[in-house]
C-alpha cells in the first residue's frame, strides 16, 4: 500500500510525491487525505480530557460529523460530563470512562479538586479551572508531584494535594468489543501522560493495522521512546516526531 502521507502530498502539490518535496503534513492534512480515501474514519481517542482544550481531534471531527466515528476515552469522573457537552452534537460517539490497561484496574494519580483555586499555571490562562490539573493526571506520582511543586501555592503540603484514583482499566481490544461501535481502527490518538507507550503495546497495532497513530511522547524517556520507536517500525509504521507529539504512519 503506498504511503499515505506520499499520495497527501501528491495530491497536495500535484504529481508524484517524490523526494524532491520535503513539505511535512501536520496531523489534520493525513487525517482529510485518509477521510478522503475511506469515506468514514474510525477513531479512538485515549486521554480525551474535555475534548476541546488543546485538543488535536475536535476541530477536525466538529468539522465532519457524519464522515467521523469516535470512542473517547477517559478515566476521570469529573471529566465525563464536559466531555459529553462538547460532543453532544456528533451522531456516531461513545465516551468510556476507563483506562487502557492490561489489568482490570489501574491507579491514576492528580490533583485534588478542592486544591484547584490554589494553582498558578501561566500556560492555562483563560482555562475552566479543571483543565490544567487534569490534563497531568497520571500513573506516574512523580510526574504530577513535579507539577504540584511548580504550580501549587496553598497550604497544603505536596504530598497532601495529590490524590490516587482507582479506574477501570481494559486493552484496546477488549475495549472496542465493549464499546461495540465499529471493528476496524483507522485512527488511534493517545495523550496519556507519561502512559503513551504501554497504550500502544496494549492497542494490539500488529491486528488491528490503525492506518494513524497519533501520540504523545515528550514524557518518555530515551530508552522509552527508542523501544516504541523499534516496536513501531516493526509493526509496519513510519513515525516523525511533531513538537511534543510524534505522528506514525502505516506504510
Amino acid at each position: 500500500m503506498a504511503s499515505i502521507l506520499a499520495r497527501a502530498k501528491a495530491l497536495l502539490f500535484g504529481g508524484p510525491a517524490t523526494a524532491a518535496i520535503q513539505v511535512p503534513l501536520t496531523f489534520h492534512q493525513a487525517l482529510d487525505v485518509l477521510r478522503s480515501r475511506l469515506g468514514m474514519l474510525n477513531i479512538l481517542q485515549i486521554g480525551a480530557n474535555d475534548g476541546v482544550i488543546n485538543d488535536p481531534l475536535y476541530e477536525f471531527v466538529a468539522a465532519h460529523p457524519d464522515r467521523t466515528r469516535i470512542i473517547l476515552v477517559e478515566p476521570q469522573a469529573a471529566l465525563i460530563a464536559p466531555l459529553s457537552r462538547a460532543y453532544a452534537f456528533h451522531p456516531e460517539k461513545r465516551i468510556f470512562q476507563g483506562a487502557i490497561s492490561g489489568q482490570d484496574r489501574l491507579t491514576l494519580y492528580g490533583v485534588r479538586p478542592d486544591c484547584w483555586s490554589d494553582l498558578e499555571v501561566p500556560y492555562a490562562k483563560g482555562w475552566p479551572p479543571y483543565r490544567a490539573p487534569t490534563g497531568i493526571a497520571s500513573v506516574r506520582r512523580d510526574m504530577v508531584a513535579n507539577w504540584v511543586e511548580r504550580h501549587y501555592r496553598g497550604p497544603l503540603a505536596a504530598d497532601d494535594v495529590i490524590e490516587r484514583q482507582e479506574v477501570e482499566g481494559l486493552d484496546v481490544p477488549a475495549l472496542l468489543q465493549r464499546v461495540d461501535l465499529f471493528s476496524r481502527l483507522d485512527v488511534l490518538v493517545v495523550d496519556a501522560e507519561g502512559w503513551d507507550d504501554e497504550v500502544i503495546y496494549l492497542s494490539d497495532i500488529e491486528g488491528l493495522r490503525p492506518a494513524l497513530i497519533y501520540l504523545e511522547v515528550c514524557h518518555l524517556d530515551p530508552p522509552r521512546l527508542n523501544a516504541l520507536t523499534h516496536h513501531l517500525d516493526r509493526a509496519g509504521y513510519e513515525i516523525r516526531r511533531i513538537g511534543d507529539n510524534a505522528l506514525a504512519e502505516r506504510r
